[in-house]
């Protein structure tokens, strides 16, 4: 499930996590939004950017195209 905060101890991240078995290879991965499985489309939302075991439960976040992640991205597609 989509869990809005990391624990307190992640005091900077504004982000998003879910709770999944994902294993290694699924960094940079798309998150999409709206997804169409007949079209295989969707808006890309954000790319899965780190994992952490804060207890049992594999926790993985993903950076949004909002803030400075997406001021890169609008200097990447302009460059």
């Amino acid at each position: 499930g989509l869990i809005n905060t990391f624990p307190a101890f992640f005091p900077n991240y504004d982000g998003s996590q879910i709770t999944c078995d994902l294993e290694g290879g699924s960094s940079g991965g798309p998150w999409f939004q709206q997804y169409n499985a007949n079209t295989m489309s969707g808006l890309i939302m954000g790319v899965m950017s780190f994992d952490t075991e804060l207890d049992e439960t594999k926790r993985y976040a993903a950076c949004f195209r909002q803030g400075n992640m997406g001021q890169l991205y609008a200097n990447c597609q302009s460059a």
